[in-house]
């Protein structure tokens, strides 16, 4: 992480250029010469699109991820899987590639006035950029479609104000052949003699830059495997022999600012810089863990489970104050089957009480026993079953079914399921762990605020992928067992570091509160091995069952990148219907099948006013589109596909290639 003070005035640099770019007409007949005016280096432009590159913002966690995780079904929500779920067909994405694409576009102007010395300087820093583009541009057509690339961004510059529209076939094909340039330009670039400051993603090193652009390429060929498989093996094995991102060390993971700034630079949000949004997002939507999956996950003790979700309400303190207190009935009974009790004194009375004396070792003990998911039960919410109660409806009367407790006058109920962490995205939100009745928290137990760090690409990533394509028989590529096994241990170091950076609850403090808490959830030691050592984590040849195992730790490492998440739900199938791991569940009895989730997004009308009119109706034709859908039943959302998605199986079916 760099200090922001070292590179706000690149921010300031670059969009004053970019401000003033459009006036550039206008200069013509000013007595200053256009070569003196203001200018931003390469170095700048480089800084600020990284600043830019945000897939993981507010509006994608609160109106995105919610109906990408109902279409995967790897996540459970509090109000359960119900019509209002399952209708959903969220907002549709905001568009990413444009925020890199107007810094490519402005240094290749910028380039046009230099001399020959610094142009030939500034050409890695023009590829670096352009790699940040492309990474943006994916992640656009994998909700979208078509878009403005080789046209766009350019308007200043003397480009179209209306620019077409490319074609997701042709932007692949260009984009694989910019990207393997750029490779052979990083790797030709001499150590540069700049602020290496001023690249926070990797310090000016061509050649990590030179594994990223490869990576994207391996990336880039898991869109194609429904369309060419291939190509897409050839494309992954010269991507592999020039060198992708195998190793942490690597990996595009890294945090934007120190603090929240004290201005506002054009186009750069201080606050979602700094800690990410302001607001709360999962929490509003209610995401928690499902049930099927972090069974699953505890099972095999899969670390991933302790850097997602929070451990349920239920700890030690407030269970011995419901037992002493003669409120026993009171705690529901998926939390009493999870622990073990012991006669002790009462200090008061000198009785023989009740008391909590541990969890239960089946249930892993304190470092796993409060990790519980919520069952996805078709309208749960609302069902009056005893067993759904417990979940659904704790926080009810006992007369209504629930275990609410009255207590001084006040009303106390206690979440019996964990929720994935806001904190993880919300970096400056104060945390206060729950207490038991009638002891007040006095202030937050934790109100440090820290940097947000993301997760954009990583060595995991790319060894799942690699694992893929040796299943597949790509040449070139070792044994698919050996990638997978590599995969798991990265993604879940790479997700203990994520905890520990951003600062989640009960990592770098306990607080005290309950002894229950008082271990850390940090990565222990011989996790990694246990997990590997598990029947579960084996690829054992069988290729239909080695994808699945693929996908399915693919998708839990995703849980931080949503759209990743939803991309490889789409494209493998998984989870699948009938699964002995975790099993997708059919809701087509009450009317929502598997094939009417959403594909893609929803584009919105296109309104008679707008000066692009034309060309997006062309565009949303020629793709198939329905606009302004409004109805997730009409199935048009699934059926109306992307072409990369063409091919691909339904959820639920499984991985249909490669088999």
């Amino acid at each position: 992480m760099k200090n922001y003070k070292k590179i706000l005035s690149g921010i300031l640099a670059s969009s004053m250029l970019l401000g003033l770019a459009s006036c550039r007409d206008d200069w013509s007949v000013e007595n200053d010469a256009p070569n003196s005016l203001p200018t931003a280096t390469a170095e700048q432009l480089l800084t600020t699109a990284e600043f830019r590159m945000y897939p993981h913002g507010y509006t994608l966690w609160f109106y995105d991820a919610p109906t990408w995780m109902a279409s995967s079904q790897m996540l459970g929500f509090t109000g359960g899987y119900s019509q209002s779920r399952l209708r959903e067909i969220g907002g549709g994405h905001t568009p990413m590639m444009m925020n890199q694409l107007k810094y490519f576009t402005a240094l290749e102007f910028e380039m046009t006035r230099m001399n020959e010395e610094d142009r030939a300087a500034a050409v890695p820093f023009l590829e670096a950029t352009r790699v940040l583009t492309i990474y943006g541009g994916i992640y656009d057509a994998d909700c979208s479609g078509d878009m403005p690339y080789t046209k766009g961004g350019r308007a200043a510059y003397g480009g179209d104000l209306k620019p077409e529209y490319d074609k997701v076939e042709d932007l692949y094909t260009l984009w694989d052949s910019e990207l393997k340039n750029a490779v052979n330009v990083f790797k030709s670039s001499p150590v540069s003699n700049g602020n290496s400051a001023q690249d926070i993603i990797y310090g000016l090193d061509w050649n990590k830059w030179a594994k990223f652009a490869s990576s994207l390429r391996v990336k880039l060929a898991t869109r194609l495997i429904h369309r060419d498989l291939a190509r897409a093996k050839a494309i992954v094995a010269e991507a592999y022999a020039d060198g992708v991102i195998t190793e942490a060390e690597d990996d595009v993971m890294y945090s934007k600012a120190d603090k929240r700034l004290d201005l506002m630079a054009a186009e750069i949000d201080a606050g979602e810089l700094a800690y990410g949004s302001g607001n709360n997002s999962i929490s509003n939507w209610g995401g928690a863990a499902n049930e099927k999956v972090i069974d699953w996950q505890v099972k095999n003790r899969d670390p991933r489970v302790r850097f997602t979700y929070s451990k349920n309400n239920w700890n030690a303190t407030i269970i011995n104050f419901y037992l002493k207190n003669g409120y026993e009935d009171k705690i529901m009974p998926i939390i009493k089957d999870r622990f073990e009790t012991k006669m002790v004194e009462d200090q008061k009375t000198g009785e023989k009480v009740k008391a909590f004396s541990k969890w239960k070792d089946e249930f892993g003990g304190d470092l796993w026993a409060r990790y519980i998911g919520l069952p996805d039960d078709y309208d749960a919410s609302n069902s009056h079953d005893p067993l759904l109660m417990q979940y659904y409806g704790y926080s009810a009367t006992q007369e209504a079914g629930g275990y609410q407790l009255v207590y001084e006058g006040a009303n106390y109920a206690y979440r019996p399921y964990s929720t994935m962490f806001e904190n993880m995205i919300m970096t400056n939100a104060d945390y206060y762990g729950p207490r038991k009745p009638g002891d007040i928290a006095k202030a937050a137990d934790d109100n440090t605020d820290v940097p947000r760090t993301d997760m954009y690409l990583t060595a995991a990533e790319m060894n799942f992928y690699l694992a893929e394509f040796a299943v597949y028989g790509t040449t070139g590529l070792g044994s698919a067992n050996d990638y997978f096994k590599k995969a798991v241990e990265q993604s879940v170091v790479a997700f203990d570091k994520m905890a520990r950076v951003n600062n989640i609850p009960y990592y770098n403090k306990t607080y005290g509160y309950s002894d229950d808490d008082a271990t850390s959830i940090a990565l222990q030691d011989g996790e990694i091995k246990h997990l590997l050592s598990q029947p579960d984590y084996q690829l054992t040849g069988n290729k239909a069952d080695d994808l699945e195992k693929i996908f399915l730790n693919m998708e839990v490492h995703f849980m931080w990148m949503p759209l990743e998440h939803w991309v490889t739900a789409r494209r493998s199938g998984i989870p699948k219907f009938g699964s002995n791991l975790v099993a997708r569940t059919d809701y087509s009895g009450d009317g929502y099948p598997a094939n009417i989730f959403a594909r893609r997004s929803n584009v919105a009308n296109i309104s008679p006013t707008d000066q692009m009119a034309e060309i997006l109706e062309e565009v949303y034709q020629r793709q198939g589109f329905t606009t302004g859908v409004e109805l997730l039943t009409t199935g048009k959302l699934n059926n109306e596909r992307l072409w990369q998605d063409v091919g691909a199986p339904q959820y639920g079916e499984g991985p249909n290639v490669g088999i």
